[in-house]
């Protein structure tokens, strides 16, 4: 089967004087290694990326590199002029559109597989007729709809402060925001089989395209979180977190929780938040410092890090008010970590309420809090709590098994093109 695949990384391409970072080597390249085991697999990767060859043979993967879409000096300026029309990156799309058909038809796949609906390489729907899907990875639509934190807009931060250039570049990402929901839409509009791990996800993608074929599929972890750990519950109470930079991810909420427990619980304890988060704005907001309440900022670091840390942490607390599924808390299930999280999206798919760990309202930090408490104060219950997650989540995200799933979705979107049904509503 040849399979062409639309990512928003290079995967395991070498790139000379690329640094991918301590966080790379994410679950899209898991999942490329499990695939290429398979001698029945032919697989290409279109990426966008500039300064490459047109094409790579490397390593059992044929690579397509789109460079990015330059702008004349008569498109920057219509786009100054037109700033904030939604529609003014549509000449962006023809660019994408016209090289990814290219691709496609060089590359002549049985199935072309889009990784995210949230960026340019989506625009591959409108590329060909051949049997597609999408695998969703983030909605930005429904992240859009939860951005800010509880007490902020849209105009507190872009006026968190006075700096003209803050000021215009905070608008201006607010606007992009919206420019690319636009295009999500459009682009989800016209997919026709989607791969997704939630029944949130499968809700979601009813409303943006009702005849939708919906196909269950998990994901792979990444390497390191496959070993399991012998974990024991620490002497000091040790919080863990995994967020990134947007609003929505909750830091506030790391804030408002650790001031309950540090000023009404009395507790000592130290909250490492693993992530690229800047504080400004929510410090300045809740009147709360991170140092003063005992949250350490620790930077974006790799997996093997992330499991050592796991492995010596009480309970991992995810505080976003918007996830489908999420890799941060499978990764803390995997290494025998309780976790508390907000019930949103599809984390109770991936979560079973006082089973594998806790689903709290969002915005909650006095029952955060308690639960944090109850399981330092319970070290036994905490174990089995692990234990069961990190069963289920191994069953969840077995390699075969994962592997296996997707080669059968693939296989049924093929079939549903053939037979003409690629139309009709798969429930």
């Amino acid at each position: 089967m040849r399979v062409l695949w639309f990512t928003n990384t290079p995967c395991n391409l070498k790139i000379e004087g690329r640094k991918k970072g301590r966080n790379s080597g994410g679950w899209m390249t898991a999942l490329q290694d499990e695939l290429l085991q398979r001698n029945d697999v032919e697989l290409g990767i279109c990426f966008i990326y500039n300064g490459l060859p047109e094409k790579i043979d490397e390593g059992g993967t044929v690579y397509f590199p789109v460079p990015f879409f330059e702008k004349s000096l008569k498109d920057k300026l219509k786009g100054f002029l037109r700033f904030s029309s939604i529609k003014v990156e549509e000449p962006l799309w023809d660019y994408y559109i016209e090289r990814f058909h290219t691709i496609i038809e060089r590359f002549n796949p049985d199935v072309v597989h889009v990784f995210g609906s949230e960026l340019y390489t989506g625009l591959a729907v409108f590329s060909t007729t051949r049997p597609l899907v999408l695998h969703i990875q983030g909605i930005l639509n429904t992240c859009y709809n939860a951005l800010y934190a509880p007490g902020l807009s849209s105009r507190d931060y872009i006026l968190q402060d006075f700096n003209p250039l803050h000021i215009w570049t905070r608008y201006y990402n607010d606007l992009w925001w919206r420019r690319d929901c636009y295009r999500e839409r459009q682009i989800m509009n016209h997919i026709r089989h989607y791969i997704g791990r939630t029944e949130w996800d499968k809700r979601v993608s009813k409303i943006f395209s009702p005849n939708s074929f919906y196909h269950f599929g998990e994901e792979l972890m990444r390497s390191p979180f496959y070993t399991p750990l012998h974990r024991m519950v620490p002497e000091k109470l040790t919080i863990n977190t995994v967020i990134s930079s947007p609003l929505y991810k909750g830091l506030d909420l790391v804030l408002k929780t650790a001031n309950v427990l540090k000023n009404i619980l009395c507790q000592d304890f130290v909250w490492n938040v693993y992530g690229n988060v800047n504080p400004h704005l929510i410090e300045k907001t809740l009147g709360l410092n991170h140092h003063d309440m005992n949250v350490f900022l620790r930077g974006v670091v790799g997996a093997e890090d992330i499991c050592d840390a796991h492995s010596k942490a009480t309970v991992y607390v995810h505080t976003s008010y918007i996830e489908n599924g999420c890799n941060a808390i499978i990764e803390a299930q995997m290494c025998g970590l309780p976790v508390i999280a907000n019930d949103v999206g599809g984390l109770s798919t991936t979560i079973k309420d006082k089973d594998t760990g806790f689903l709290v309202p969002a915005n909650d930090p006095y029952q955060t809090s308690y639960l944090i408490n109850y399981l330092f104060t319970h070290p036994k219950e905490n174990i089995e709590i692990g234990k069961r997650a990190a069963l289920d989540a191994f069953a969840r995200h077995n390699k075969e098994n994962v592997v296996n799933g997707l080669m059968n979705t693939y296989k049924e979107v093929i079939l549903s093109y053939s037979s003409g049904n690629n139309d009709e509503e798969n429930s």
